[in-house]
């Protein structure tokens, strides 16, 4: 039988939002509009840190160019 890797690769919706320093339903607004990266399982959203890390640079350096 094959062992399964328990280290988690996404986080929850407060998770993300508490990450990120904004409410829980500002981060539901960005993703209603899809501006948030996010996967959508059944009614629950989950993000991987990588990808919101990516995506937080990339807000960033848009803000000084």
């Amino acid at each position: 039988m094959a062992s399964v890797d328990k280290t988690r690769t996404t986080i929850t919706a407060k998770e993300c939002a508490t990450y990120l320093g904004i409410s829980y339903w500002k981060l539901n607004d960005l993703c209603k509009d899809s501006q948030m990266p996010h996967t959508q399982i059944g009614n629950r959203r989950l993000f991987r840190k990588e990808v919101i890390d990516s995506w937080l640079q990339t807000k960033e350096c848009a803000s000084i160019a």
